[in-house]
């Protein structure tokens, strides 16, 4: 399964999708697909030598990869391919995916990068602000309500968790906020049976490592 995170500058959702699905099966492999490179290089260490030149490093099991195009023949490998593509949305890419997920937060021109997107995508708003921003959401994002999971508020533990992330190179999802919790158990019962309570103990399991 070919899953798309896109239209968030941060990594952590997608970094904790993995930990969590890599519970469902170790066939799992997260590809940053991103301009900026920042899931890859988090994990890889920001002080290693490798930035900017390796692709491939291992870490906790699971296989991170930079830069990947598309290939079927390789894909078939894994149970779970994840692609995170930053905040901007690739939508050659997105329409081969079986599964998308848009994850911008409320600024305008965030919302404006993933408009229209494929069917497949559906959309968890990051660093809700209230009611006054779901107005504007809806004006600006023009799509059906029922595409709009629901959304993350603002957390000073998931912000601080995401820099550690990306200043240690491994977080575990222990400890993120309700609603990331949330959109977490929701996504993995998404992508596997549609069993939420099963996906939640996904997350309590890799919680732990």
């Amino acid at each position: 399964m070919m899953i798309v995170v896109t239209g968030t500058n941060r990594c952590d959702f997608t970094y904790y999708l993995g930990r969590v699905l890599y519970e469902v099966s170790p066939r799992v492999v997260i590809i940053d697909n991103s301009y900026s490179g920042k899931l890859f290089n988090s994990v890889l260490g920001p002080n290693s030598e490798d930035v900017g030149l390796a692709f491939n490093v291992k870490r906790s099991d699971i296989t991170y990869l930079k830069d990947v195009a598309y290939s079927p023949e390789f894909f078939e490998a894994f149970d779970f391919v994840v692609i995170y593509e930053g905040e901007t949305p690739d939508f050659e890419e997105i329409d081969k995916a079986d599964y998308a997920l848009a994850m911008p937060n409320y600024e305008p021109e965030n919302i404006e990068k993933v408009k229209d997107m494929p069917e497949n995508t559906e959309y968890i708003m990051r660093d809700h602000a209230g009611k006054i921003a779901d107005k504007a959401l809806f004006a600006l994002l023009d799509t059906s309500k029922d595409r709009i999971i629901g959304s993350i508020e603002y957390s000073d533990a998931d912000y601080a968790k995401y820099l550690g992330l990306i200043y240690n190179g491994k977080q575990k999802p222990a400890g993120v906020s309700e609603g990331m919790r949330d959109a977490l158990v929701y996504t993995v019962a998404k992508l596997t049976d549609g069993n939420e309570k099963m996906a939640a103990k996904y997350f309590k399991k890799a919680s732990k490592l």
